[in-house]
């Protein structure tokens, strides 16, 4: 059943980000679960939507208070206005989904903390945004104690 509800809300999201916020937060919160299947399925589901559907390719996202408010005019206010926001809601998701695949790196089960250093290693080499903190978990994953997910993390850097 699960599996159902992160399809479903991936072909929402897919079709129109702007307008299926609650499908991104339940896809958050399935994420943030204790159960690892469910949870690697919608952490997999997230990225691939960040990847494809969410995040510009060319530019990091910006929150509210960072865009020009001296250049809006007339009848625009209401449209940028509201992208700004969904701009803003955005960035603070994509934060939480970081943070998701923090706390899971800390799983000690071998192949899940190497499924997510490659989700990590992924969105650092095709978006920009939070690059800094994603470089920064993937040279944490240096030390990690399994000898061959530490080298295999020396190998992609």
């Amino acid at each position: 059943m699960p599996s159902f509800q992160i399809s479903a809300h991936c072909l929402l999201l897919q079709e129109s980000p702007v307008h299926h916020m609650s499908s991104l937060e339940a896809l958050l919160t399935m994420a943030k679960k204790k159960s690892k299947r469910l949870a690697i399925q919608a952490i997999d589901s997230l990225k691939e939507l960040f990847l494809s559907a969410i995040l510009p390719d060319d530019r990091k996202l910006l929150s509210f208070l960072q865009h020009d408010f001296n250049a809006l005019e007339g009848h625009e206010v209401d449209v940028n206005v509201t992208g700004w926001l969904v701009e803003d809601h955005l960035k603070a998701h994509y934060a939480d989904f970081i943070e998701v695949l923090k706390t899971h790196l800390s799983d000690n089960e071998v192949p899940i903390r190497t499924k997510l250093c490659n989700i990590v290693y992924q969105l650092l080499n095709e978006k920009p945004e939070k690059e800094q903190e994603l470089l920064s978990i993937i040279v944490n994953k240096i030390g990690d104690p399994d000898n061959k997910l530490a080298s295999k993390i020396i190998y992609i850097l």
